[in-house]
């Protein structure tokens, strides 16, 4: 189960990073970002939406750029993923780890001896650290330590950019911990089957 927080709660406040799930086994924080908290660059071709920190937001499908110098008359070439970064449960979003998803259908990230699987939240051969590199762009490694990253990952010193289609997420808070000691109602007509529900968060 992921619970919503809005990521300028954790600009804010950064300690609270570092706060594991506190919904119990198997949950997590989703990151909501508002068109507020995009931040811009100007460029040849007008202003860019960057990411240039983490957390990643979900509500946003965000594009990986690699840019690659090839030298002579052929010049740069720059590779674009479209794709979703989702906090891996059970994580503090401080961890920096995520599960890595394809958001178009034509370009895959894979390694040459392996075939591009489904997404498995317990394998963690598809679990991604991500971390700044020295030039404040960023790389992935594997958690596991025999693991490889697809190969637009792990290239070092990927930049992001935003798209402008947005992801509908709604708010979930999570659980209401004074809500849920309270037991429902046993008192209600032998006519009903069960008392009425209690809604304890979402």
């Amino acid at each position: 189960m992921y619970v919503t927080r809005p990521l300028s709660l954790y600009k804010s406040h950064p300690e609270l990073l570092s706060i594991p799930p506190v919904e119990g086994p198997g949950s997590g924080y989703l990151v909501l970002q508002n068109d507020e908290d995009i931040e811009y660059v100007h460029s040849i071709s007008g202003p860019k939406a960057l990411l240039k920190d983490l957390p990643f937001p979900q509500n946003k499908i965000l594009t990986v750029c690699y840019t690659y110098s090839y030298g002579g008359p052929s010049g740069d070439h720059t590779e674009k993923h479209k794709t979703l970064f989702i906090p891996i449960i059970n994580q503090p979003l401080s961890s920096n780890c995520y599960y890595v998803m394809m958001a178009d259908r034509n370009c895959k990230g894979s390694i040459t001896d392996k075939e591009p699987e489904k997404l498995n939240p317990h394998n963690i051969c598809q679990m991604f650290e991500i971390f700044k590199t020295r030039t404040s762009r960023f790389s992935a490694r594997s958690v596991h330590p025999e693991g490889i990253p697809p190969k637009f990952l792990r290239e070092q010193g990927w930049r992001i950019n935003h798209l402008k289609t947005k992801i509908m997420i709604g708010e979930a808070d999570g659980l209401n911990s004074v809500l849920r000691s309270q037991l429902p109602d046993f008192y209600f007509p032998l006519s009903t089957e069960h008392s009425k529900s209690v809604t304890v968060g979402k």
